[in-house]
This record gives structure tokens, C-alpha cells and sequence, in this order.
């Protein structure tokens, strides 16, 4: 009887893991998110001072979620991701509007294509 508990409490952590892992894939997603649009559009505008300085605080927000999302995540998903972050002040300094555009669109699709995969559905799961 008593592995039946255990393996019914390890079920429920299983679970519960799953879920936290889901959940937070998909909060770094959209937080992240957010700032790319708000990047891309002082580029768009031409205020490349304040799009060097949300380049950078999201480069430190990528930092801190990647720290998270090792957890749930293997370091080889979460790469491409800072690695075009990485890009982004270089591009705007230089004034390559089109390339911080494309890298922004670039890493979002990153980011949900990372949530996507944490979620709970019965093809992740196969």
C-alpha cells in the first residue's frame, strides 16, 4: 500500500512540475514579448536612445529568465534566443533598423515556439 502512495504522490509532483514549468515558459513569453513590440516600435519612431537602453534592459531580463527557465528547459532551446538578444544593441547603434526588426520578430518567434513546447498538451506529452 504504500507504494501505491508514493507513486501517487510522485504523480502529483510530476504534475505539478509540469504545470509550474508551462505557466512560467509562458509568463517569460509574454514579459518578454512585450518589451520586443515596445523596442520595435522606438525604432520604428527613431528614438534609437531609448531603444538601446530597452535593448539592454532586456538583455538583463533575458539573463534572469534564463535562470528560471534552465529549470523546466534544455540550455540548448534557451540559446538562439540569447544569442539574437545579444545582437540587438550592436544592430541599433549602427543604425540597422531593418535587422532589429527582423532580429525582434526573429526572437519572439523563438519565445513562443520555447512556450509552446512547455505546454500541456497530449502531443508534447507523447
Amino acid at each position: 500500500m504504500k507504494r501505491l502512495w508514493v507513486s501517487a504522490f510522485l504523480l502529483v509532483l510530476l504534475l505539478f512540475l509540469c504545470i509550474l514549468g508551462s505557466y512560467t515558459a509562458s509568463a517569460s513569453s509574454s514579459s518578454l514579448n512585450s518589451q520586443l513590440n515596445r523596442l520595435k516600435s522606438e525604432i520604428h519612431q527613431g528614438n534609437t536612445a531609448t531603444a538601446l537602453a530597452i535593448s539592454q534592459n532586456l538583455q538583463r531580463q533575458w539573463e534572469t529568465e534564463h535562470h528560471r527557465l534552465c529549470t523546466f528547459m534544455s540550455h540548448d532551446d534557451l540559446g538562439p534566443v540569447g544569442e539574437t538578444l545579444s545582437q540587438l544593441p550592436a544592430l541599433i547603434r549602427n543604425g540597422e533598423k531593418g535587422l532589429v526588426e527582423s532580429n525582434c520578430d526573429r526572437v519572439c518567434a523563438q519565445l513562443e515556439q520555447l512556450a509552446e513546447g512547455e505546454t500541456l498538451t497530449l502531443d508534447n506529452l507523447l
